[in-house]
């Protein structure tokens, strides 16, 4: 591919599974020039071999000798503030992965921070995209269903074939992170964060396809990811719920 005067710069911190998605989505696209910082040095250098990456680092103080518009931050859940308060002090406008934090220690100072420096960022809740769930909201706002009391989406993965690896990340360790009931809710959160939660305009979408759901059909809807990795359901009741 040609190198393109327009094309930004972009570094994703951490290249596993999610980062490595990532890094195939704008690769696809042709508008960045997408480098990698990873600790691990085996996993970095086959990531940049197998995807052509020029530049890539094996830490946050080597990626910032250079200069990036742009950071996506796809690190351990504990890691995320610590990365992102670096990169704002740099000037990098920032996509961080859900959740934002696993405490709420450093929150308020990364708003701050981003606030005076004038830098866009955002947590990636790529759910908001979801057509069934955006089909959902619709029909909400619309008045279909009345006003609704309840409302209840349940997802569903099959971590051996989504992601092989689960038992070694952060999946298996709640103060990265993980956990069994930290990992699923995190995915699923539909509420805004504050300045965190604005549209940045770089986007990365789900490497799946979505089936499109009509407002006018949704009393309770089903997809299927086409890897066979995902399933998920979701209905919409006017009725209390019973205790």
């Amino acid at each position: 591919m040609e190198d393109q005067p327009s094309r930004k710069n972009l570094l994703i911190v951490g290249v596993g599974s999610i980062g490595l998605r990532h890094l195939r989505c704008f690769q696809a696209t042709g508008r960045v020039r997408a480098s990698i910082c990873e600790p691990n040095a085996a996993l970095r250098l086959q990531v940049a071999g197998e995807y052509q990456v020029e530049s890539n680092y094996a830490d946050l103080e080597a990626a910032l000798a250079d200069r990036h518009d742009a950071a996506i931050i796809a690190a351990p859940a504990h890691l995320h503030v610590p990365l992102a308060l670096r990169l704002a002090e740099a000037g990098v406008h920032l996509l961080v992965e859900k959740p934002l934090s696993t405490t709420l220690k450093g929150i308020d100072t990364l708003r701050r921070l981003l606030a005076d420096r004038h830098l866009v960022a955002a947590v990636a809740y790529v759910y908001r995209a979801h057509p069934i769930l955006r089909a959902m909201k619709e029909a909400i706002a619309a008045g279909r269903f009345g006003r609704p009391l309840q409302v209840i989406a349940v997802g569903g993965q099959h971590f051996p074939t989504y992601r092989p690896a689960y038992r070694e990340i952060y999946y298996r360790d709640r103060a990265t992170g993980g956990g069994a009931i930290r990992t699923p809710r995190r995915m699923f959160s539909m509420r805004p964060s504050g300045s965190l939660a604005r549209s940045t305009g770089w986007r990365s979408m789900p490497n799946t396809r979505c089936s499109k759901a009509s407002p006018s059909k949704i009393r309770s809807t089903s997809w299927h990811g086409t890897d066979r990795c995902w399933a998920a359901t979701a209905s919409i009741s006017t009725r209390r719920p019973t205790r």
